[in-house]
């Protein structure tokens, strides 16, 4: 609501607007009733409807009216202006502090006497149980003749004093901070607040000593190049001596300015009364012309009078003050508070699943972050946003976008897309092809322009230059030790060793290696790690991020692990990023994210969407169920996942009683069905990969029909079986097709596979039309994934026909049984249907129509299908994102301050992520 002038409030006529902040618009007016000009805040409708900062609206009126002082606004009168409610203040002639020091500082003489005043007034405010908790220069008037006034006690919290000093004190009015909720303004939050914890008086001494220092030097006192480092620097940095740059100010002042801004509030002034006689006495002449020293002690000490400090100036109360500040200090360290968690707001309008195929990073300056996110468009790529910021903008060129990773300088990225590697200038600029990489599995890229990466699952490591070129093999996985691959590298300091996941894969272990050797060594267990200055190794393990001192030129750990943060159930050993994603910049900040897989049921639903029922086993945790219908429409078979470890199984439902039984006891994925109902193919991960067979009904032993590692590329993930019962289609990574289609000849005798579709792109979800002579599948041929349909021979070799079927991005491609049409996802995530007409030799469709919009997992590159339909297509089995706490993927978090808690060793203390 913007006020005009003229405008009336009750008695109070708008005369001008003065300016507008988070708390409300201010204007000019006249009092008609005692005829005196005055200041009126005004909480717009827009947010008074926010029953937060309405709260904390009133709260400053109630706070400020309860005061009366000459150093704190005065409060004249409240009330409501269509629904609006606004304070009337006294109108103040002068400037903020903030604009005078725009400036330069003002001097150490007016310096000192301005926090004297200030302190006068947050003396009078902790008296009357009111704490400010957001000092700041913007929030201190200076009136031209030098007076001093205390504005906007917005974030004020009320206390009660206590009746009896030992009794319990409780609050009257709700407390507005949530635990874990910053309050007050970064660059001027005392240590306390950054952690989220209960402020008390003592905060706004540090504000205070924060200010302080700041009007003595003319700098700020803790600074970073975001918000985030700024509360960082807070938590952990000990601002210079300022006598040793700012000979003006003397080493009692430096004293007293560091007994404010003490990290722990014991260590402080005891109260601001105490503050101002300290500050008086630097201020008042000695007996012998010299300045009072400034006296010092512990936080229990009683209160000194002004007589006392202004004349007792004797020599033992400045040569005790480093030791008792030095023991405060390590009365502090005794039990070290465990590290700030802040959970990182992305857009609204961007999408970000924490599946795992997305990914987030911070720079290593601690700038920036990049992000996999999906636009509401359903276009997903790679996205920036600065860390002291919401905003967030698209890096066009980047669609489908793996494992991205910053480079040394914060200036580029680099990530696989479309089986290569590829590298951007953020600032602007065009994608570059690097080299080949089928696959992404993380890279790290060192200062002398050299990339190591994992170009695909079951690889070792590979260097290439920066600018491009040949990519050579780094390290091999071994597999004596039953290693499949490596993984997630990240240099280390001098750029030429560096650590990475590898390990068995039932096992995984942090690893390390050099580009000087072809030797690597275990470092220990754990997922996934990265490094974190000054010397840390961090590391997930047992569903917890740990710390450990770490000698990165020896490639050692040393001292104990440290848990900063327990996560939520156990980690996946598996996937493109492991179940966790760790990022450390240069500034000491740790990002951490874990993948997430949201709870899911199979349900049917009809063509326009309405349910019609669940189907199978409760709610399982599943990566995908995978459904397929069998055949004869009597059953469904499934992958499912009982616990939250990654150990899934094939599961069967009968449709007409909805009873499920397990047909694989240790492991299995991706079924598919025979052609007469009777057996089932599977992929099993554990043991002898590879596909394996069986009766659909349990009985009899698997069997195995391709062992992973004689085909082209080593995994293998069937994905149909011809209706002549001849083939099973399954899909596989090839060294440098990427992802290719292939089949599987079922007969004993000749099981040679053969490739079907095998092309530079990535080939997926292939699917064979009823009479077997056309094949539906995805490809990024055309640099998005889209739905074609290639013509086959009756050998199921390729032929000289191909369509396009999709126009705006597709996946998952499943034909009718009678053949009619084709039904497929969009990239959108709606159901489309075409109507198509097959021949042996043509093949005709029509403008695909969408169904229905599903509640699918997220897929990013899985192999797999989210849904089914049934022989007559009137009917759609689907596993569904179920509502409820697990529906929603974790935000990614930052710890901060964390280099602290590493005192706290064998302790048991650990974060959990707060809002």
């Amino acid at each position: 609501m913007t006020l005009s002038p003229g405008t009336r409030l009750g008695p109070y006529e708008i005369t001008a607007a003065i300016g507008a902040g988070g708390m409300g618009e201010v204007y000019r007016a006249r009092d008609t009733r005692l005829d005196r000009n005055v200041a009126i805040k005004v909480l717009p409708p827009s947010l008074s409807g926010d029953a937060d900062r309405l709260a904390r609206f009133e709260q400053e009126a109630r706070a400020t009216s309860a005061l009366n002082h000459p150093n704190i606004l005065t409060v004249h009168d409240i009330g409501s202006h269509g629904g609006a409610p606004y304070i009337v203040t006294e109108l103040l002639e002068g400037e903020e502090l903030s604009a005078i020091l725009r400036h330069g500082p003002p001097g150490v003489r007016k310096a000192l006497d301005y926090a004297q005043q200030i302190a006068k007034g947050l003396s009078a405010a902790h008296d009357r149980g009111i704490i400010h908790r957001d000092l700041k220069p913007d929030n201190i008037f200076v009136t031209p003749d030098g007076r001093l006034k205390i504005l906007d006690f917005g974030l004020a919290k009320l206390r009660v004093e206590r009746a009896d000093p030992a009794g319990s004190e409780l609050e009257t009015r709700k407390a507005l901070t949530t635990p874990g909720v910053v309050m007050g303004t970064v660059g001027y939050m005392s240590p306390e607040q950054v952690r989220g914890k209960e402020a008390d008086h003592r905060a706004d001494i540090f504000s205070l000593g924060v200010i302080l220092r700041e009007m003595l030097t003319g700098a700020r006192t803790f600074t970073g190049e975001s918000s985030i480092e700024v509360m960082n620097a807070i938590l952990k940095d000990e601002p210079p001596e300022m006598s040793e740059t700012h000979p003006s100010v003397s080493a009692q002042i430096d004293r007293l300015v560091r007994r404010c801004i003490e990290k722990k509030p014991e260590a402080r002034f005891h109260s601001a009364h105490d503050l101002g006689f300290a500050l008086e006495a630097l201020q008042a002449p000695s007996t012998s012309g010299a300045r009072a020293a400034l006296p010092a002690g512990p936080p229990e000490r009683a209160r000194l009078s002004s007589n006392r400090i202004a004349w007792s100036l004797v020599a033992v109360f400045a040569m005790a003050t480093a030791g008792l500040g030095w023991l405060a200090r390590m009365k502090g360290q005794s039990s070290p508070d465990p590290p700030v968690v802040l959970t990182i707001e992305l857009p609204a309008h961007v999408t970000f699943t924490a599946a795992q195929s997305d990914s987030i990073r911070i720079s290593p300056d601690g700038r920036l972050l990049i992000f996999t996110g999906q636009s509401k468009e359903g276009v997903r790529q790679l996205w920036i946003r600065p860390m002291d910021s919401l905003d967030a903008r698209p890096l066009p060129g980047t669609e489908n976008p793996l494992e991205p990773f910053w480079s040394p300088d914060s200036r580029h990225i680099a990530w696989g897309a479309q089986g290569k590697l590829k590298r951007l200038e953020v600032a602007g600029g065009s994608p570059r092809i690097i080299c080949d990489a089928a696959r992404l599995v993380g890279g790290t890229w060192n200062r002398d322009g050299v990339i190591l990466f994992s170009p695909d699952f079951n690889r070792g490591l590979y260097r290439v230059a920066a600018g491009g070129g040949a990519a050579e093999v780094v390290t091999r996985p071994d597999t004596t030790r039953q290693e499949n691959s490596h993984a997630a590298p990240e240099f280390l300091p001098d750029g030429t060793s560096f650590i990475f996941a590898g390990g068995p894969t039932a096992s995984r272990e942090v690893m390390t290696g050099s580009l000087d050797t072809a030797e690597v060594k275990v470092l220990g267990p754990g997922i996934r790690a990265t490094y974190a200055p000054p010397g840390f190794l961090i590391y997930a393990k047992d569903g917890s991020i740990f710390a450990q001192p770490f000698d990165a030129k020896l490639r050692t750990l040393g001292g104990s692990p440290v848990r900063l943060l327990e996560l939520e159930g156990p980690l996946q050993a598996g996937g493109a990023n492991q179940g966790i994603i760790l990022s450390a910049s240069e500034t000491g900040v740790l990002l951490v994210q874990r993948s997430f897989t949201p709870e899911s049921q199979l349900h049917w639903f009809d063509r326009r969407g309405n349910p019609l029922g669940a189907i199978g086993p409760g709610v399982r945790l599943a990566v995908t169920p995978a459904p397929r219908i069998s055949p004869d429409g009597k059953s469904v078979a499934m992958q499912n996942r009982e616990n939250r470890d990654d150990t899934r199984g094939i599961w069967t439902i009968d449709v007409s009683r909805n009873v499920s039984v397990r047909l694989t006891t240790n492991s299995g994925q991706y079924p598919v069905w025979s052609p007469d109902s009777r057996r089932l193919a599977w992929l099993m991960g554990f043991g002898k990969l590879g596909i394996w067979s069986r009766q659909s009904n349990g009985l009899g032993e698997p069997e195995l029909l391709l062992e992973a590692g004689a085909s082209a590329g080593g995994n293998t993930f069937p994905a149909d079986w011809s209706a002549d019962g001849r083939f099973i289609l399954y899909h596989t990574r090839g060294e440098r097709t990427r992802v290719d289609i292939w089949a599987l000849p079922v007969a004993a005798s000749g099981r040679k596979p053969f490739p079907v579709v095998a092309s530079e792109f990535d080939d997926m979800h292939g699917q064979l039309s009823p009479d077997g002579r056309w094949l539906a599948y995805r490809s990024d041929i055309s640099g998005t994934y889209e739905i074609y349909v290639q013509s086959l021979t009756e050998d199921l070799r390729a032929g000289d026909q191909r369509f396009r079927i999709s126009s705006d991005g597709g996946s998952q491609p499943r034909f009718r049984r009678d053949g009619r049409e084709l039904f497929y996802l969009s990239r959108r995530g709606e159901l489309m249907a075409t109507q198509v007409r097959a021949t042996a030799t043509t093949f005709t469709y029509g403008t695909p129509i969408p169904l229905f919009k599903p509640k699918t997992l997220p897929l990013g590159a899985e192999p797999t299908y989210e849904y089914d339909v049934t022989k007559d297509g009137q009917r759609f089995v689907i596993g569904t994102i179920l509502e409820g706490p697990h529906a929603t993927p974790p935000k990614p978090v930052i710890l901060i301050g964390w280099e602290q808690a590493m005192s706290s060793a064998g302790s048991g203390r650990s974060a959990r992520p707060r809002p």
